[in-house]
């Protein structure tokens, strides 16, 4: 039970980054725009 709960637990957040990072990646123009407004608005 336990196993299986951290497999999850490990694996759905693992996931949901891979999925973000490749929506990411092949998309230069979300890329572009995202990287050069977060910088403005954090710093």
């Amino acid at each position: 039970m336990f196993d299986a709960w951290q497999f999850m637990a490990g694996v759905l957040p693992a996931t949901l980054r891979a999925v973000a990072a490749q929506r990411s990646n092949p998309l230069p123009a979300d890329l572009s725009y995202s990287g050069e407004r977060s910088p403005t608005n954090k710093r």
